[in-house]
């Protein structure tokens, strides 16, 4: 066998797998994900910035670099575990792109949604096919395009979202992709009244697209919702806003999101009697309620904008720029117990002042943040609180292991962090088929092999899936028995072997016994030399005709002891005995018989298969196989 760690080229024996990207599991405090300041333009700033985690826990970002390009071109990013990295070209779009957004399709697919000033800001979307960027529609609103947003549905729809200033001076648009630079209106027209502001899309957890805009048709500006069920959207509930009445002012900056029970959430910015501060709403089935109190964002003074929601299973976070803070970036976190909002590890995620700041969770529950960052001259900083550190696998290992023969032993170094085992699987780690637990995995495939393993247990819902090959340079015979004669799978390179020893001149695929034992084959091939597994031929000339129906052994599969009855015909005087022997023809028991009925004590011998003979002294013997467990 030989052994190869996926992705890197190593030697067969002893290999160790390359270190791969872990997780900083300083948990319970914020801190950087890779560099601060990362946007790569050489000058300007990065704004429109927006965090999210794809189905395999990786954060990327997307966000408008203002030193690429002559006004500034819109870039998406990746976390490989060190550093970030450019998703295809930097600086991918034709024109300034602002008012941008991206979302994951199938696959490595993503797709980014943007008010392109090359084209008097009207909506564009790009998308990447997990090699390069490439137009999927421009032109797509009638004005200028703001706050664009969107979708994409379990069953392969994509949805783009955005208010159009060609249409009612702000109307919410949406439209659907229908191949190739093709979109169409969902509905028969925009989709709200009047004008609109402030859009966010998402689905929920049974694919059904929803989107919260500002609904200036409800003064003073209240946040509506709908869902598209088919090709109409409906209303869910009645416009929301915290706060009504004198002094109340329209939504900004909304935000969608469902927690793990399907539950609608908005959050928002407004004003009442004072700066905008963030209020947070969720739909009862009913109508919107208000979570925790109206405007818990700051009690100072100063204003709360830029805000935005994320939900870990029942768990709602808001980030915002904070005024009370000098604008630092600030997180709550909302606690259904006490009914109330709470600073996540202080008041400041930030150094320095932020805008256009963003919020996610990944699947582990532990928080990322985005933002345009004052301290490291406006370019993105993304900064991650972990509550559930993923397990780290420093290294796979195959050690002390023939190259041709098995078994060998696969081993594991890491730290499990918060999970609690490690798991080994073929197919893959999602839903493969489980074939051991721990730390190490003995294994011997007859072909080439891929093995997986992943921490799991404890809070960890995904962490990562490291894989090392098996190859087989010499696939492991089998020899059949038919009668007293022996088959080996392999046509050429044989030895047969008779309880460990070789025969001589027993080279062929076949070999026709002459005595009773254990036999197998081993087969060469250059260098490399494997093994069958052994199988028990007792030749048919050996011993009085229908013996065993004389005799009874049982249980045949047993844990400590087995019985051995001699039929009342069988004269005890002629000697009788037992013997125990192994697969390699090892004698292990040789004890008389001195009584039809006894009972005979297998205790120390190891869990296996092993073969029982009853003989006398006149050679009569009789066979028969049993299994300690």
């Amino acid at each position: 066998m030989q052994f190869k760690f996926s992705h890197l080229n190593l030697p067969a024996i002893g290999l160790i797998a390359a270190l791969l990207g872990a997780p900083d599991t300083q948990a319970q405090n914020w801190t950087s994900v890779g560099a601060e300041g990362f946007s790569p333009g050489a000058s300007g700033s990065a704004s429109w910035q927006k965090i999210k985690i794809n189905r395999n826990n990786v954060p990327y970002v997307s966000f408008t670099d203002a030193g690429i390009g002559t006004n500034g071109s819109g870039a998406v990013m990746k976390f490989n575990g060190t550093n970030w990295e450019h998703l295809g070209a930097s600086g991918f779009t034709s024109g300034e792109a602002t008012n941008s957004n991206f979302i994951f399709g199938n696959g490595d697919t993503v797709y980014f949604s943007y008010a392109n000033a090359g084209q008097s800001s009207t909506a564009s979307v790009m998308m990447y096919d997990g090699n390069s960027w490439s137009s999927i529609g421009n032109n797509l609103s009638q004005g200028a395009a703001v706050y664009t947003c969107m979708a994409f549905t379990p069953d392969g729809k994509l949805y783009l979202g955005m208010i159009d200033m060609g249409q009612n001076d702000g109307a919410l648009v949406v439209k659907q992709y229908t191949g190739g630079s093709t979109w169409q209106n969902v509905g028969t027209g925009p989709l709200s009244s009047a004008t609109a502001g402030h859009a966010d899309m998402t689905t929920d957890n049974n694919g059904i697209v929803h989107v919260a805009y500002r609904d200036d048709s409800e003064a003073p500006g209240k946040l509506r919702v709908k869902k598209l069920t088919g090709t109409t959207w409906t209303n869910v509930g009645q416009p929301t806003l915290a706060i009504t009445g004198m002094g109340a002012g329209s939504i900004m900056y909304s935000s969608l999101a469902f927690d793990s029970h399907n539950t609608p959430y908005v959050s928002y910015c407004h004003t009442f009697m004072g700066p905008p501060k963030v209020s947070v709403e969720k739909f009862d089935g009913t109508s919107w309620t208000v979570v925790g109190t109206p405007q818990f964002s700051n009690p100072g003074t100063g204003m709360a904008l830029f805000s935005a929601l994320a939900i870990h299973d029942t768990i709602p976070y808001v980030v915002f720029q904070n005024g009370d803070q000098n604008n630092k970036a600030t997180v709550k976190k909302y606690d259904a117990a006490s009914n109330s909002w709470s600073d996540v590890q202080g008041t400041a995620v930030s150094t320095a002042g932020t805008a256009y700041s963003s919020i996610t969770t990944d699947a582990n529950g532990n928080v990322f943040v985005a933002y345009l960052d004052e301290a490291n001259n406006n370019k993105n900083t993304v900064r991650r609180l972990t509550l559930c550190a993923a397990p780290e696998a420093n290294a796979i290992v195959a050690t002390d292991t023939p190259i041709c023969n098995g078994p060998a032993t696969l081993s594991i170094n890491g730290n499990l962090n918060d999970a609690t085992a490690w798991n080994w699987y073929t197919g893959n780690c999602d839903n493969g088929t489980v074939v051991g637990t721990g730390t190490s995995l003995q294994v011997d495939p007859t072909v080439a092999t891929t093995y997986f393993v992943k921490g799991v247990g404890g809070c960890v819902a995904v962490s990562n899936c490291n894989t090392i090959t098996v190859n087989v340079n010499l696939t492991k015979p089998t020899a059949t028995a038919s009668g007293n004669v022996l088959t080996s799978s392999a046509n050429t390179g044989n030895q047969w072997y008779r309880n460990g020893s070789a025969i001589s001149g027993a080279t062929g695929s076949t070999y026709t016994a002459d005595n009773s034992g254990w036999y197998y084959t081993t087969v060469t091939n250059g260098n490399c030399s494997r093994s069958s597994d052994s199988v028990y031929v007792a030749p048919t000339s050996i011993g009085a005709a229908n013996l065993d129906k004389f005799i009874n052994i049982y249980p045949t599969h047993f844990r400590n002891t087995i019985n051995i009855e001699l039929d009342a015909q069988l004269a005890l005087n002629e000697g009788w005995e037992v013997v125990v022997v192994d697969y390699m023809g090892r004698t292990l028991v040789q004890q008389a018989i001195e009584q039809h009925q006894s009972t005979l004590n297998l205790g120390n011998v190891a869990a296996g298969m092993y073969l029982v003979k009853v003989c006398n002294a006149k050679n009569s013997s009789a066979h028969f196989k049993i299994v300690k467990q």
